[in-house]
């Protein structure tokens, strides 16, 4: 669990910064052609962090849940269990981790084509 937790937490810092860095050169790029396939890379790679944030959100329910069974009368309290339920939702075989390796191989797949087709656009913007 922790190898996977590890390995997600690299691919959103890499796709994090493979989008600041398009997204800070996009005004440099001169060719048409070069532009607006960094600005397809990024629409795709805002995609990818709305799916992130929806897997989330779902894992957030189980987090909810065991917080009211923790909580007294009416009160919600966050605790121990409300993150032990985020986390085993996140990646319990049983509940999102599908989602969660899915979402991790398409991350996967947009660094490297990220870096296959904007790399050498975004070393030399004003060339390209």
């Amino acid at each position: 669990m922790s190898e996977v937790a590890g390995d997600l937490w690299l691919l959103l810092i890499n796709l994090a910064g493979k989008m600041k860095r398009g997204d800070e050169c996009l005004p440099r790029i001169r060719a048409p052609e070069n532009q607006e396939m960094v600005e397809d890379f990024l629409e795709s790679g805002d995609r990818l962090w709305g799916r992130f944030k929806k897997l989330l959100k779902a894992c957030e329910e189980f987090m909810w849940k065991a917080a009211k069974r923790e909580g007294s009368r009416g009160s919600i309290k966050m605790g121990k269990n409300s993150g032990c339920e985020f986390v085993d939702s996140i990646f319990g075989r049983d509940r999102e981790l599908e989602k969660t390796e899915s979402l991790m191989q398409s991350i996967r797949l947009w660094n490297m084509r990220f870096d296959a087709n904007c790399e050498d656009i975004l070393r030399r913007p004003s060339a390209a």
